[in-house]
């Protein structure tokens, strides 16, 4: 058998070359555990720990680990159009990366905000190919910048999150190239990232992570990219297809497809050779080398197994959250200059919103982490403003409320674990016992020592609580496996759940990672404590006895969440909240609303496109009371994605687009609400005004099937994806793509198109700040399709350049901007020749207002580029 050769430069310059064996080679090319890859000391090759992102570096633990920096989401990101900023944000999340011992970050998230309702679209940056593209690149550039390696992702088309495991995303060849593959070809270009992960799903027909045309044809071949193809967690589903296909490294470990004898099988068939074997190995190496993982001394370090540090951001980087937070938020509406509040506005403020005090700063799944600290909107306007008055308003989230937030002060939340099936107290088959924060907990693939068999055991979690108020509570419990709770020594509930509990209801254990209200089970009977009085509650929770089938596509977890909280009465609430007010006599209603975790994240799809639960019925009666008085509503929106506005839309004064801001929000929130800070983020996505208002339309229920049956999701609008589609019947947004309201305004004047008989122009254009007050503003540049014979399907306008100024001084402050375009900027996919084409012909651009896409400035006449001659080209 030929020897598997690898070679690289040591930390002293060194040429280090080694043959390795068989089985040194397929160790590599898998994890090791779930967040590390295989060290091998005596080559030099220390182990590299990945750590999920991308709006901060969470580390290893899932559920309880160190405190780490949160950033704004990637919405919010997209929403500066500021590469500069982002490419910092970058930065100082590599930074904090490295103080976990994680040396590649697993982002950024790169997908298209096809689909309205897809649960992960905050973890993306837009709706445009162009823009994600650049943003990502930028980002990528500032991680990188600190010796981490980035990993973007999800390649290639995963826009929905039901079904991911199963869907094969159906799309035609122009509009795959044009919008799905586009920002990932720009960041390639643009920030040679040194890895990137597939996605779950198929496109086209095959999985991605086993497409040889994605990853060997299009990634490496066209595009040149000679980084590390890594398999999302789970996402590898084959042997030779994979590795033949170009994906290096599976993970997490340890290896379902790559074990010696799998691979030993695949060299004797001949469907697997030795040279794809070294040539993925040798791509590892090349990580590795690049983020300074060889010839390391320490064991510890080696193995990857340095302990991680919380975080503590210094002034620096807490200016840094502060500033981006503030960037990002998009002013939607501003009658009569509501905004900035007047020092009379702010003389007696009332805040209503539980996300006032208990906000959203980032949303669930692998972009979920333990912030080091939270400024909350309602401490930062209460310490601007003293005599700020607060309501609670109606409730917000999708799960009851944990138990421990009414544990009694003083006391320990206790789980213990046992070898049976029983979780008896004292039992002699106790293994483990430790005190928790909160009421839930979660074991996945890191087994606990001491357990015998992942499913034959039972654990038993004691709340000591005190009610603090009298009346009915909710119980909810929520595991894969069956459950029961006991009040002082008395079962109240029981729920069984899983094969072999007489349940027929099947279980999927990946819902408890992420959509846990699915698994979660209410009771119609409330149960009543007494104020002041202590109970003990006990919850046994029994493993499942589920046995995944489908090798990677369904894997083993365990756990409990407990749900015990007064019984919500939102009409109550929201009769409260209304005479507070009167009784307040407020100078300004300041309503805070939005989503959660529970609402959007990885591992499901959103429900609706409406606020959820009662809020925007919140809004309204805030908003009556606000008229009855004369004082002005304003509302905050914290969400990942947008939310349905119209039925209130036009009953207050002021919309602020918040998006999950990162742990500053407060801080952020206060800068933009009194004018220290001039709103100029910009919409990166329309915000339409009903679902029905999408290309892509309601795909509820449509995208996930039986376990075993690939689902085809149809991307039946082509190119028509969001502001593309301004020309189709459906296209209606209540906010364009690209609007965003300042507390200044802003003149165009002096363009100039420098090479406007080549496809290399630029454009620039002096823009001043008009305003009384100092502002930045974003420029966007788009560009008409041209009048054409042959290309009858091409987009009525397309983003093709942007750039940010820099804060422009109030009354006259200036500053010229060039926008340079390339034969990139007038291409489209030609089908039939299989490469780019540009069409000779004339190409008017327009620059957008405030109000984004249609909102268009005149500039002084038609800004026009002629391209002589037609290109063809293939990259």
């Amino acid at each position: 058998m030929a020897s598997i050769n690898i070679s690289y430069t040591g930390t002293a310059g060194e040429e280090c070359q080694h043959a390795l064996t068989l089985e040194q080679a397929v160790r590599l090319l898998a994890g090791k555990d779930f967040w590390r890859t295989q060290e091998m000391p005596e080559l030099g090759l220390a182990s590299l720990k990945w750590s999920d992102g991308p709006n901060g570096a969470r580390g290893e633990n899932w559920t309880d680990g160190k405190a780490a920096v949160c950033f704004p989401c990637a919405t919010s990101l997209g929403a500066t159009f500021d590469r500069s900023l982002v490419q910092e944000v970058g930065a100082a999340i590599a930074t904090d990366s490295l103080g976990k011992h994680a040396y590649g970050l697993l982002a950024p998230t790169v997908n298209i905000h096809r689909y309205l309702l897809n649960g992960r679209n905050f973890e993306s940056y837009s709706e445009d190919p162009l823009l994600s593209g650049y943003i990502a690149a930028a980002y990528i550039n500032g991680v990188q910048s600190q010796g981490v390696s980035a990993c973007p992702k999800h390649f290639l088309a995963n826009e929905v999150e039901n079904g991911r495991r199963w869907s094969d995303s159906v799309i035609d060849e122009r509009t795959l190239r044009e919008i799905y593959l586009e920002p990932f070809r720009i960041l390639i270009r643009h920030s040679s990232p040194l890895a990137l992960m597939t996605a779950y799903n198929a496109c086209g027909g095959e999985y991605c992570s086993q497409s040889k045309e994605l990853l060997e044809d299009i990634v490496r071949g066209e595009w040149g990219f000679k980084g590390l193809i890594v398999s999302d967690w789970f996402g590898t589903y084959s042997t030779s297809a994979a590795l033949n296909a170009g994906l290096d490294l599976e993970m997490a470990g340890p290896t379902k497809f790559r074990t010696q004898k799998m691979i030993e099988d695949a060299l004797a068939s001949g469907e697997l050779s030795i040279d794809t074997i070294a040539k993925s190995v040798q791509r590892l190496v090349n990580t590795l080398v690049a983020t300074k993982r060889i010839g390391l001394a320490d064991a510890a370090d080696i193995a990857g197994k340095l302990p991680e540090r919380s975080s503590v951001p210094d002034e620096k980087t807490i200016s840094l959250l502060r500033r981006a937070a503030a960037d990002g938020m998009v002013l939607l509406k501003n009658d009569n200059n509501t905004l900035p509040l007047s020092k009379s506005a702010t003389s007696k403020l009332n805040i209503v919103g539980r996300p006032a005090a208990e906000p959203s700063i980032f949303g669930g799944g692998s972009a979920s982490l333990r912030p080091a600290h939270i400024s909350t909107p309602l401490s930062a306007l209460q310490e601007q403003f003293p005599s700020t008055t607060y309501s609670r308003g109606v409730w917000v989230q999708r799960l009851v409320g944990l138990a421990s937030e009414i544990v009694t002060p003083g006391s320990d939340l206790k789980l213990e674990w046992f070898n049976n099936m029983t979780g008896e107290a004292d039992s002699k088959d106790m293994f483990r016992s430790e005190t928790l924060t909160k009421s839930e907990y979660m074991m996945m693939e890191d087994i606990h020592a001491g357990l015998v068999d992942i499913q034959s055991f039972a654990t038993r979690m004691t709340i000591p609580i005190t009610a603090p108020v009298s009346g009915a509570y909710q119980l909810s419990l929520t595991s894969p496996g069956s459950q029961d709770a006991y009040l002082d020594g008395q079962l109240i509930a029981s729920i069984p759940r899983g094969p072999g509990s007489g349940s027929t209801e099947e279980v999927v254990t990946e819902d408890y990672i992420f959509n846990r209200a699915r698994l979660e089970r209410t009771f119609d009977v409330p149960v009543q404590l007494e104020a002041g009085k202590q109970y003990e509650l006990v919850i046994v929770s029994k493993s499942s006895k589920h046995s995944p089938k489908y090798i990677n596509r369904e894997f083993y977890v365990q756990g409990s969440r407990v749900g015990f909280a007064p019984v919500m009465d939102d009409e109550a609430a929201i009769a409260e909240t209304a005479s507070a007010i009167r009784a307040a006599s407020p100078s300004a209603n300041i309503v805070f609303v939005g989503t959660s975790t529970q609402w959007e994240s990885e591992g499901f799809d959103r429900v609706s496109y409406a606020l959820p639960l009662r809020q925007s019925d919140l809004i309204l009666a805030v908003a009556a009371e606000s008229a009855a008085t004369g004082v002005p509503t304003v509302v905050f929106i914290n969400s990942g994605s947008p939310v349905d506005c119209t039925p209130w839309i036009n009953s207050v004064d002021a919309v602020v687009q918040a998006w999950f801001p990162g742990q500053e929000y407060g801080t952020a929130l206060v800068d933009v609400l009194t004018g220290k800070v001039s709103p100029s983020g910009r919409l990166p996505t329309t915000v339409p005004r009903s679902i029905e208002n999408t290309g892509a339309g309601d795909m509820t229920g449509k995208t996930d099937g039986p376990k075993g049956t690939t689902t085809k999701i149809v991307y039946k609008e082509g190119l028509s994806v969001g502001y593309r589609g301004i020309k189709e019947d459906w296209y209606s947004p209540l906010f364009a793509f690209g609007h965003g309201l300042s507390y200044s305004s802003f003149t165009y004047s002096d363009v100039q198109v420098e090479n406007a008989s080549s496809v290399d122009a630029s454009v620039s254009v002096t823009v001043k700040n008009t305003g009384s007050v100092p502002a930045a503003e974003v420029v966007q540049l788009y560009m008409l399709a041209p009048e054409s014979v042959e290309d009858k399907v091409r987009p009525a306008l397309e983003l093709r350049a942007f750039a940010k100024t820099k804060e422009l001084a109030s009354n006259g402050g200036e500053e010229t901007v060039t926008l340079k375009l390339s034969r990139e900027s007038f291409k489209f996919w030609d089908v039939s020749a299989k490469k780019w084409r540009v069409e000779a012909g004339k190409y008017k651009l327009l620059f957008a207002g405030s109000k984004g896409v249609g909102d268009w400035i005149d500039a002084a006449g038609d800004v026009v580029v002629s391209v002589p001659e037609s290109l063809q080209w293939l990259d």
